[in-house]
């Protein structure tokens, strides 16, 4: 099942909502297998965005998956405001001893987390198929949000 977690639009079936400002940053996840859940960013992430995505991630990574990817290939932009809500989920992932994983395809995205020096901190991998096939478990100690 597919749910969508978009600012702003009205509850219908199949579908959540958390308050926000518009369709940027917005936040679509599902079950992708037992104790694992897709979250895809899409739009752009900024300073503006980041609260809400921040609190769509830690909705999910409070719902106790074993693992939660997080598929950054759609995000449009990304600046540093955006590396919070990434921390702050992969922080209580791993709290919790869960593993917190980004698909970043994108070279705009992977240098935002290279500049910040956010890559040791992250499971990286460059396609979705990657990360689901990668093994269910803690990976890093938890990141400062």
């Amino acid at each position: 099942m597919v749910v969508d977690v978009l600012p702003e639009r009205r509850a219908v079936p199949g579908h959540r909502s958390l308050p926000g400002p518009g369709e940027a940053g917005s936040v679509r996840w599902w079950n992708a297998a037992p104790g694992t859940l897709v979250a895809e960013l899409r739009g752009e992430i900024d300073l503006l965005t980041a609260p809400a995505v921040s609190e769509g991630l830690a909705a999910l990574a409070r719902r106790g998956p074993d693992r939660l990817v997080v598929d950054l290939r759609p995000v449009t932009f990304l600046d540093c405001s955006g590396l919070r809500p990434l921390c702050r989920a992969h922080a209580l992932m791993a709290g919790r001893g869960g593993r917190l994983s980004l698909v970043a395809g994108s070279p705009r995205v992977l240098r935002v987390l290279r500049l910040a020096r956010a890559l040791p901190a992250f499971t990286l991998h460059p396609d979705l198929a990657g990360a689901l096939a990668e093994p269910i478990g803690p990976a890093h100690a938890p990141v400062r949000p």
